[in-house]
């Protein structure tokens, strides 16, 4: 975890999922996506964070990340989503995951693909496209 000068907070998201678990990870990033959000000591009973994960998993997160700012960028909402419904049990098949998280077959099995094998997007952190030419390498 890095705190960076603006006081947001760059984390992988199984940081997350360690501290409050990837279903609410997934609600989380659901309904905070593009947004920052500021982590107090407690969350009061009617904040969006604590209608989007519940009273409990808020005080977890308040507990783990109090006094900081939380960006989650849009990006993150399609992973949560997918890692959100891996974990379920039993487990839905690509093509619910494709439905619930409004991604194509093949955009689901990416993200699989892209879980299964380590990679993590961190938030903050932009996901690299290897196959992408970098605009400036030639300059």
């Amino acid at each position: 975890m890095t705190l960076t000068a603006d006081r947001r907070v760059h984390f992988a998201l199984p940081d997350l999922a360690e501290v409050i678990g990837w279903e609410a990870v997934g609600k989380l990033v659901h309904a905070m996506g593009g947004q920052r959000i500021y982590v107090p000591r407690r969350f009061p009973a009617d904040h969006p964070v604590v209608q989007a994960i519940g009273e409990e998993s808020a005080a977890v997160l308040a507990s783990g990340y109090h006094l900081t700012m939380l960006y989650f960028p849009s990006s993150l909402r399609r992973e949560a989503i997918v890692r959100a419904a891996l974990a379920r049990s039993p487990q839905p098949t690509i093509s619910q995951i494709a439905e619930e998280a409004c991604l194509s077959y093949e955009g689901v099995r990416k993200i699989i693909t892209r879980i299964e094998s380590g990679q993590t997007i961190s938030l903050g952190q932009r996901v690299s496209n290897n196959r992408q030419l970098d605009l400036f390498d030639h300059i």
